[in-house]
């Protein structure tokens, strides 16, 4: 049985499909990032807001770059394994923000 919610994405053109997941991403109660090649490819506000940085500053940076240095190996294996397509479960990490403040932040 068809979900409610596959059927109304269903019905959605690409143009519409874009925007709405513009606006989720950009409302997000969460920081929410996606990378690409070695860079952050887009952030939302609470990226930001969190971590200090400009957007183009941050669009400027690997993700890695913001993580503490000595979370940065962890962090960097449990993306790869998502890559890979393998479940993992939330986990936490530090990230430096633009004034060396630490932040415990929780990976998912």
């Amino acid at each position: 049985m068809e979900k409610v919610s596959e059927r109304i994405l269903q019905g959605l053109g690409e143009k519409e499909c874009r925007g709405l997941l513009h606006s989720i991403f950009l409302s997000a109660p969460i920081p929410i990032w996606i990378s690409q090649k070695g860079r952050f490819k887009v952030v939302n506000h609470n990226v930001i807001e969190n971590l200090g940085f400009t957007e183009e500053e941050l669009l400027n940076m690997h993700p890695l770059d913001v993580v503490h240095p000595e979370d940065r190996e962890k962090v960097r294996e449990t993306a790869l394994a998502m890559l890979r397509g393998e479940h993992v479960e939330p986990y936490v990490f530090r990230a430096v923000t633009k004034s060396g403040e630490i932040q415990w932040c929780i990976g998912t």
